[in-house]
């Protein structure tokens, strides 16, 4: 429910109870949003402020002042610049607006309030902030502003929600954060909208998206949000941009008396599973939609500089005296009338809809933007509840260990008689025997405590109820001590005082997971924990113990053992079963559902007893034939999976395991590779191959690290389907039986798990490769396509097994795939060419003059053209930048030697290669025309520089001839717009290596095709261009005299910024052409890095597919060039 904290005289507070609604004034919403209710006269205005007065009023907002230092966040927590004053220059209320000004006046350290800034310091800038803390918080709603954005580089206009000073949560970001609108980058049109939420840094969660408008164009816009106990939507002048699902948003807070708590569901009973049958429902708060179950309030300001958001501009100016303004034209706030055919706290929804299994959209076109659901990251385990006996964890049974020293035994509570505690009496320490209980498995197996390693580390603690019955007070420092332990005198520990605790009173205790870690006793190591919990006592004492838990969040952690997924039957951890889908199951359906009936679809299953030793029960997997008679394909996506409704994040923590299971091939009549994934909430492994599972006959063991699933892409702490069966290339592959079974994640790995390093030879099977998949990339290992074109090197470098990469249609137009290497490429500097040559053998059976229709417009066919690969080098996080480059495939069907230089960049690390097929394009037509194998990817040192038009070290021109590849890398000319461009031997046999432009058809949206020199962000230098040095001359090749050519240099950083000049052949064949750029008034002193040619740029290319009709003189198909020099001025 909402608090109303101050004097409503402009309003009628409601007399009925009030949820959450959307809307506008009390006639009812008049703003119809794309993804919002009608107008309704169910949305009820419960606060707002109109600004029609003369003065802010006080008892709506809290006017904030100084740089955060007054409010405990120094830099307000972003590092900015800013000093908020109460200033009529920079807050007031004029012409119904609230109007924050940013200024440059700044204020001097002499007139520094040394209570709300640092007196040492001279502040640049002044803003405003403005809060409704304490004054208007609520709880579910519709909240929106009407502003009007002026700004400069460097301002941060926000409109936000923050958690109330009074939430149980505590501090930020676990109380949450709900960002309305935040502007930070003029003329870009990013209108940001987000959300915190999480656990203490660093594990404070972020997500975020952004709406596209020109915000700052002298108009206001509307900016709101609608939060409900579901889900919050964001809206930009009436549009939804982005909605967060309630599943998708969590926090991991500290009670002040029980600990670290958060709310967690993973059965799906909609019962916290922290509080089993509400036990300890005093101690917590939280609700399944924590943190923002909980009052916020509203906050309005302008910072300057700071960490601004990625995307944002420059910083602010210091010699601008005025920076911008925000002008509010209202704040609104709305709720509405409950409805008991409503769940609590969702609102006035445009449906009913109580179907607690049915997320609800106002719009049903916007459930697909429903994220996949996690887990809260939490781990929370009983030790002792009640009795008899201790409890268990992932089905392990506990036991007791007691030394002679004590004594343990169970009592009933003389106050509750259901309620059973254990009963310990110390007889103090004899023999040097320290009186100790411990909590050990047993089955004497040990577990790992995880998430508590490495950084960051899981937030965390053991949790109990202690009553001291009585201790020796004579004794000297007589206390209770609490920790772990990996053997009986290998133990770690921290200390309680008995003297601080009131004997005949019960006591709730917390001991945080890191006090234990880093007190006394031995080291521990936490992945053979033999006791999970010890008590022990230095005094005589007896003491009452009872409902002892262990807790942990923020990241996966616990108390683990194996993950099983499928040993016999499927775990009770994977709620969702085994399901199938296809693209026939998706087409028939809006939603897209997978099925659960196992024998009525294309992919069919059951659970079969083999009577095998090893394998009683397995899952036998039928996939149907094609259904369709003009397309063998269909259904193509054809999975089998097992699933569950929350991410299983305990997985994550057995980061030393791995992940295994076996599958039997029955029957596979057309040879049908199978693929297999894994796939968290928001990531994926990518389709892997299982090139060992083709032959038809006995079970084959799969097993692939932990480290390598995450190598390949995936976070494997929000794993949600982790077994997926595709057969073929993204589900296509019809009319086979496998099997599979033992399916599990292990702490222990009983294999190796194969890594990439160079060079790259692709000599071993291919499963578990550490190769990550993309948006619509695959990898597969398969046969040698031209053993004749790429024969084996050695014995032991057959290259019988070469890569392949296939880029399917996923609606984007990057798809691809990393190569992820064991051990990081280093570069030196700019000057050493070490290790920066590649060298790789690439092949693809595209026809480069096959027909391509882009999926994305409705623009005519035209020629495919060959195919270009980027090729790039994946930065190491904080020591290096990626590094692209690109190469090209001009031959169908063969072979060809690649090399790629990257001779020239700069120093730096990277861990991984990245491929991507035409990137920019989406794909269409055959899969053979964006299909890629490779094989042999080596480094060695690189002796040339990327050639240029420099002038060589003695001051010379240089000539740019494909010729000297010993002291040059020639990047290949590349095509666009229906040209295509290689590097070729003359045909003529006079000048050597030389390149060639081959035109197919002329695209209408952009004219005759061009061709880049060099690499296609231009040469690796500016063209040096100066005052009576304009005057390019190249060698052309053409058919017939009288071609005309044009050449167009251009600014690689400022595209308009170019100059062209037409020059015109004397004679067929071989002729040298000067391109003056004098004549066109060329800048001297301005840098021009890229060079273009249009060959007969005014003749249409004859082509009867593509381009049947041809209103003039064909162009010739085929053209060369050459030998490239900007001579030496001739001025005196």
């Amino acid at each position: 429910m909402y608090k109303l904290l101050k004097e409503a005289s402009l309003l009628t507070l409601v007399a009925f109870l009030l949820s959450a609604c959307g809307g506008s004034l009390n006639e009812g919403n008049t703003d119809v949003a794309d993804d919002g209710p009608s107008p309704s006269r169910e949305w009820q205005l419960v606060w707002s402020d109109e600004f029609e007065g003369t003065e802010l009023d006080l008892a709506n907002w809290e006017i904030q002042l100084g740089d955060g230092k007054f409010y405990g966040l120094s830099g307000w927590g972003n590092g900015e610049d800013q000093y908020y004053t109460d200033s009529p220059d920079n807050i007031r209320v004029e012409d119904g607006n609230m109007v924050i000004t940013s200024l440059g006046d700044g204020v001097p350290m002499s007139e520094v309030d040394p209570e709300y800034g640092n007196p040492n310091t001279d502040y640049d800038f002044t803003s405003a902030r403005v809060t409704t803390s304490e004054r208007f918080e609520f709880t579910y709603g519709r909240v929106e502003a009407n502003i009007k954005i002026q700004t400069v580089d460097g301002l941060w206009q926000a409109f936000w929600l923050l958690g109330s000073n009074s939430s149980p949560y505590g501090s930020w970001p676990q109380k949450g954060e709900i960002d309305i609108m935040e502007t930070y980058s003029p003329g870009s049109q990013i209108v940001g909208g987000a959300a915190h939420f999480g656990t203490t840094f660093p594990l404070n969660q972020y997500v975020s998206k952004n709406a596209v408008g020109d915000y700052d164009d002298g108009e206001y816009h509307l900016y709101a949000v609608e939060w409900d106990a579901e889900q919050i939507r964001w809206y930009f002048d009436g549009k939804h941009f982005y909605t967060l699902t309630q599943k998708s948003y969590w926090n991991y807070y500290e009670d002040s008396t029980n600990g670290w708590m958060g709310y967690v569901d993973k059965n799906g009973d909609d019962i916290d599973d922290n509080l089993e049958v509400n036990k300890y429902l005093q101690y917590s708060v939280a609700t399944a939609n924590a943190p923002f179950d909980q009052d916020q309030y509203i906050i309005l300001n302008t910072a300057v500089n700071g960490n601004l958001p990625e995307g944002a501009g420059h910083s602010a100016d210091t010699n601008l005296a005025y920076l911008g303004e925000m002008l509010v034209d209202y704040v609104r706030v709305y709720q509405c009338e409950s409805d008991p055919l409503i769940p609590e706290g969702t609102g006035c929804k445009s449906y009913i809809d109580t179907d607690v299994n049915e997320p609800y959209y106002s719009s049903p076109a916007f459930r697909r933007d429903i994220p996949a659901e996690i887990s809260s990251f939490a781990a929370f385990n009983d030790l002792y509840i009640d009795g008899p006996g201790p409890e268990n964890i992932l089905g392990n049974e506990l036991k007791f260990l007691v030394t002679d020293t004590a004594s343990l035994n169970e009592a009933v509570d003389p106050d509750d008689a259901s309620n059973t505690y254990l009963h310990l009496e110390s007889l103090g320490i004899i023999g040097g025997v320290i009186p100790t209980v411990g909590f050990a498995r047993e089955d004497d197996e040990t577990s790992i405590l995880a998430g508590f390693e490495g950084y960051p580390v899981a937030s965390g603690d053991i949790k109990f109820d202690l009553y001291v019955e009585s201790f020796d007070e004579e004794a000297s420092n007589p206390s209770f001590f609490v920790g772990m332990a990996n053997a009986p005198d290998q133990r770690k520990f921290t200390s309680l005082s008995f003297n601080d605790y009131a004997v005949g009173e019960w006591h709730r205790v917390t001991v945080p997971i890191a006090d234990i870690l880093t007190g006394s006793g031995q080291k521990l190591n936490t992945k053979v924990i033999s006791e999970v919990l010890r008590f022990m006592v230095n005094a005589e004492a007896v003491v009452r113990i009872d409902n002892v838990q262990f807790a942990c969040g923020g990241i996966a952690c616990g108390i683990i053992d194996e993950v099983p997924v499928f040993i016999d039957s499927i775990d009770p951890l994977w709620t969702r079963g085994i399901r199938g889908n296809d693209s026939q199951q998706k087409s028939s359906a809006f939603e897209n559902p997978d099925y659960t009936e196992n024998d009525q679809h294309h992919v069919q299953w059951e659970i079969i007893d083999t009577g095998e030793e090893g394998h009683d029960n397995v899952i036998q997997t039928t996939i149907g034939p094609g259904r369709s008679a003009t397309d063998p394909l269909f259904p193509s996506e054809a999975v089998n999976f097992i699933g569950s409704l929350n991410a299983i994040s305990a997985i994550a923590a057995l980061s030393e395991g791995e992940f295994r299971f076996d599958i039997r091939m029955l029957r596979n009549p057309n040879n049908v590779d199978l693929y297999f994934k894994v796939d968290g909430a928001f990531s994926s492994t990518g389709e892997q191959p299982l090139t060992l599972s083709t032959p038809v006959g006995d079970w084959v063991t799969y097993r692939c690290s932990i480290k390598n699933l995450k190598s390949q892409g995936l976070d494997v702490g929000t794993i949600t389907a982790p077994f997926v069966m595709v057969p073929g290339i993204n589900g296509s592959g019809k009319d086979l039986t496998f099997q599979w079974d033992n399916v599990e994640f292990s702490p222990v790995k009983e294999g190796d798990s194969p890594s990439l390093q160079l060079p790259i030879l692709f000599n071993e099977g291919g499963f578990c490769l550490p190769i990550s998949p993309f948006s619509g990339g695959s990898f597969g290992l398969v046969n040698n396509p031209d053993t004749v074109g790429h024969p084996a090197d050695s014995a032991e470098d057959d290259n019988s097994k070469v890569g392949k990469t296939i880029k399917s249609d996923y609606g984007v137009t990057f798809g691809g795939i990393t190569l992820n290497l064991e051990e990081n490429i280093v570069f030196g500097g700019t000057s050493s060419g070490a290790n920066k040559l590649f060298k790789l053998k690439a092949f693809t059976p595209r026809d480069p003059t096959s027909s391509y229709s882009n999926p994305a417009n409705d623009e005519p066919p035209r020629p495919l053209g060959n195919m270009r690969v980027s090729f790039k080098l994946e930065g190491a996080p904080g020591l290096g930048s990626d590094i692209e480059r690109e190469f090209t495939l001009s031959q169908e069907s063969q072979w060809e030697d690649i090399t790629i230089d990257f001779n020239g960049a700069g120093a730096g690390e990277f861990n991984g290669i990245t491929m991507i097929i035409d990137n920019g394009y989406r794909t269409n037509g055959f899969v053979d025309d964006w299909t890629l194998y490779f094989d042999n990817i080596t480094q060695e040192d690189s002796t040339s520089v990327i050639a240029s038009l420099s002038d060589d070290i003695n001051g010379d021109s240089t000539t740019y001839t494909f010729d000297d590849q010993v002291n040059f890398f020639y990047p290949s000319p590349s095509g666009v717009c229906g040209a295509r461009a290689t590097i070729v031997n003359d045909p003529e046999d006079i000048n050597g290596r030389v390149g060639q432009v081959v035109y197919d058809v002329i695209e209408p949206s952009c004219g005759k095709g061009v061709t880049f020199i060099g690499a296609a962000g231009g040469f690796p230098s500016a063209i040096p261009f100066e005052a009576g040095r304009t005057t390019v001359s190249i060698d052309v090749y053409t058919d017939q005299a009288g071609s005309e050519v044009t050449m167009k240099v251009e600014d690689a950083q400022d595209s308009f910024r170019s100059a062209e000049v037409i020059a015109v052949t004397q004679s067929a064949g071989w002729s040298t052409l000067e391109f003056d750029f004098s004549t066109m008034g060329i800048q001297v002193n301005e840098s021009f890095e890229k060079m273009m040619l249009i060959f007969e740029p005014n003749k249409c290319v004859q082509n009867p597919e593509f381009d049947p009709t041809c209103t003039n003189l064909p162009a010739t198909d085929v053209y060369y060039f050459d030998n490239i020099v900007l001579p030496q001025s001739q001025l005196p």
